[in-house]
Order: C-alpha cells, then structure tokens, then sequence
C-alpha cells in the first residue's frame, strides 16, 4: 500500500512535466510558426516589390524605346524626304546643264556656240544650281570650265569635223569618233558602255595642253579642238545619268587603262 502511494506521488509530477513539455512544445512551434509565417510574407512581400519594381523598369525601358523608334522613324522619314526633294532638284538641274552641254553633241548643231558664251552660261548654271553636283560631278564640271578658258587664253576656235568625216563612213559616227578621239587625245575607245574616269580625263587634258603650248599654236585647227571639248562634254554627260540611276550616287568603276602617249594627228 505504502509502495502503491509512493509511486502515485511521484506519477503526478510526471504528468505535470509531460503536459507542461507539451505546452512549452506547443508554444514553441505556435512562435516558430508565427515568425515562419511572418517570414514567409515578409519575403513574398519583396518579391511582390521586386516583381513590380521589374515590371515598372520594362514598362520605363519599352516606353524609353518607343519614344526613340517613334523619333528615329520621324527622322528616317525626314532624311527620306530632304533625298527625295534633292534628287528631285538634282534631276532638273541635270537637265539644265544637259542642255547646255548638248550643244557640242556628236548629232547636235553644226554651228557651236563660242568659248566665252558657253563658258559664261555654265557659269550662271553653277552658281544657281552648282550646289546640287556631287564632288565627282563637279569635277568634270570644272574640267569643261578648265577647257573653255585654255581655248579663250589662247584664242582657240572649235568647229565640228565635216560631216563627210563624220557620217561619210559605213560604220556608226559614233565609232568614227572614237576613232578620230584615237587619234587626237589618245583614248583607247571602250564602247557604249565605256566609261572614263575624271584622273584620265585630267591626264588626257594635261597632255593636250602640253602638245598645244609647245606646238606653235595656229597648228591647233578648230576640230582639233572641238573633239577635245566635245570628249569632256560627254563624259559630264554620261556621268550625270548615270549618278541620276542611283540614289545612292556611287562613283565610277575604275579602269585600267590610260591614255596612251603617242602625239595625235587630226584626220
């Protein structure tokens, strides 16, 4: 009896400290729970700040982007049309001086107009249109120019071959100038499609001015010098259309030969 109220003495603390480690157990997981969840929202919260501060960069970023598509397509735009007004205006100053140029054409009139006219008209057409020649153009423009004022300085006519010289043959005239260009300037004939850039052409009228100032001059007969003049002429020509077939305006394909050095006799 007293053994059974021995151990009953000591069964109630027992069962007071097991359900007081319970409650304590409890408690502690209660704690460990709250701050858990508490951390699990606090760290759902930032990233929900995060996410939007994200959103909120690339809604910034793709309006910024917008914005500057928007402005460059606006430019690109502009740029097209300032191209498109100057080709425009490129396209009626080249007729222009076309007409003005033409008048030394292979199958234009037989009476050329004089050195100093035709220098003074291309003259009033450069400083109202000149502006328009890219610097390639404008070089040959300026070797037409060089030509007329050598032909002035040294009181040069020109005058057109003789028609028998021209047409008379059963070939093209043009090939009969070619040939006649030969002759005189020392240019290697290339075809329709030939082209000359505007290096020969200086070097080509290098050489003719030399030959002219050691010669005596009365031995430069006008069709001498209109084939001269008529050469220069052309090739403005040919390099004005072929710049108008292009927006992009490219120059010249380079060619390797040269005029040859041989002094010319006129047919």
């Amino acid at each position: 009896m007293l053994l059974d109220a021995n151990l009953n003495s000591y069964a109630v603390p027992a069962a007071l400290i097991t359900a007081a480690g319970a409650l304590i157990l409890a408690i502690v997981n209660f704690v460990f729970g709250r701050r858990l969840a508490a951390s699990r929202e606090e760290h759902e919260n930032e990233l929900q700040d995060l996410k939007s501060a994200q959103e909120s960069a690339l809604a910034d970023i793709k309006t910024s982007a917008d914005r500057q598509l928007a402005q460059l397509n606006a430019s690109l735009a502009q740029q097209e049309r300032i191209e498109s007004d100057l080709v425009r205006s490129r396209g009626e100053a080249y007729g222009e001086i076309w007409e003005l140029t033409g008048a030394l054409s292979l199958f234009g009139p037989v009476k050329s107009p004089n050195a100093a006219d035709l220098s003074s008209r291309l003259s009033h057409w450069y400083f109202t249109r000149g502006w328009l020649l890219t610097p390639e153009s404008k070089g040959r423009y300026f070797v037409i120019q060089d030509v007329l004022n050598f032909f002035l300085l040294h009181s040069l006519a020109f005058r057109r071959p003789a028609d028998e010289i021209l047409f008379g043959s059963p070939t093209r005239a043009m090939d009969e100038l070619r040939k006649i260009r030969n002759i005189e300037l020392g240019l290697e004939s290339r075809g329709d499609e030939g082209r000359y850039t505007l290096k020969e052409i200086q070097v080509c009228l290098g050489a003719w001015k030399s030959r002219r100032l050691t010669n005596a001059r009365e031995n430069t007969i006008p069709e001498q010098a209109w084939v001269l003049l008529q050469f220069v002429m052309s090739s403005f020509r040919t390099h004005l259309a072929d710049e108008l077939k292009s927006r992009d305006l490219p120059g010249e394909r380079e060619v390797d030969a040269l005029p040859s050095s041989k002094t010319p006799k006129f047919l």
